[in-house]
């Protein structure tokens, strides 16, 4: 039926009431009665179905911190990073033939299948209470002579030692190597008021709630649940703000761990995959060519022991990205 135009109003009235009443988000069309202005007859007026919403929540981040894209942290964080992808395609190598594999990457390699095989918060606490056991503490001076070294999953395993950026490190690598995704997972500095002292973890992100692992405590814990510390900044991938690094000096502590990066793996490697440093040699005798490193992995050099050394021979000379 049509609305009298003085009865429009009112209907809109109705409509705004609706929207702030428990009709509000309703399914299915309501049928409702509407009091006319005097002199004219009732009116019936069915009201469309409408579904109203919340606006999506943009994503709380651990101890409700912002990723830092900017900054000595992130810079490190992200100049550590193509040495991460390096020593992932030498976790892929040793998934094809583990007569090649250092032993480091096997121990660690296992931790992450065994991951892999879990689910959910499972599979964090696989991860955290794995390599809380492997690898035991050490402090950087004690280690390397230097404070503030961030070193890589495989060389802190080829260690067997490492303080809690170590610890921190290998935990967000290897839960994304058992298929959790960027998004879900933060490398987080903390404040521990108890000691005075600054402190490094993991958040992995659970069924909306930040799960905390840490190198000092077996048990998973929230970020609200832990209120002895003060947070301090939340890094991401170490993709988060891509910049043009290529031209640009390593920080100190980068630079200390890459110098030690490819020596320590190549100590760990058995003894029947090592070649020379200097220039690994494919089966026809061809150098492996460290400016395109993408031929580490291509048809020239199909066996997985040269394929090892090629990347560890442009890890040597210094082209990591």
């Amino acid at each position: 039926m049509q609305i009298s135009s003085r009865l429009r109003p009112a209907a809109r009235l109705l409509a705004v009431l609706c929207l702030a009443g428990p009709c509000a988000g309703a399914a299915a069309a309501r049928s409702v009665d509407v009091a006319p202005p005097a002199g004219f007859a009732s009116a019936h007026i069915t009201l469309d179905p409408f579904d109203i919403r919340p606006a999506p929540q943009p994503m709380q981040q651990p101890f409700g911190l912002t990723v830092e894209g900017s900054g000595p942290m992130a810079d490190k964080w992200r100049m550590l990073q193509p040495a991460i992808r390096m020593e992932t395609k030498i976790l892929a190598l040793c998934r094809t033939d583990a007569t090649v594999c250092p032993p480091a990457a096997g121990r660690f390699l296992a931790i992450i299948d065994a991951a892999h095989a879990r689910h959910g918060r499972a599979r964090v606490g696989e991860i955290n209470r794995a390599v809380n056991l492997a690898i035991r503490p050490q402090s950087d001076p004690g280690r390397f002579g230097a404070t503030d070294i961030w070193s890589t999953p495989l060389m802190t395993f080829a260690a067997g030692a490492g303080d809690c950026e170590d610890y921190a490190i290998a935990k967000y690598v290897a839960l994304r190597e058992a298929g959790m995704a960027d998004e879900d997972l933060r490398l987080v500095i903390l404040h521990d008021r108890r000691i005075d002292e600054d402190h490094a973890v993991v958040a992995a992100r659970i069924e909306h709630k930040w799960l905390i692992l840490d190198n000092r405590r077996m048990v998973l814990l929230t970020d609200t649940q832990i209120d002895d510390v003060t947070p301090l900044l939340a890094l991401g991938s170490g993709e988060e703000s891509p910049r043009n690094i290529a031209g640009q000096q390593p920080l100190a502590g980068v630079a200390l761990a890459s110098r030690n990066w490819t020596l320590v793996l190549r100590k760990a490697f058995r003894p029947a995959a090592r070649i020379a440093l200097s220039g690994p040699r494919s089966r026809r005798g061809g150098t492996c060519n460290t400016h395109a490193r993408e031929e580490c992995g291509g048809p020239r050099l199909r066996d997985p022991t040269l394929q090892v050394n090629c990347l560890l021979g442009a890890a040597h000379a210094g082209r990591l990205a």
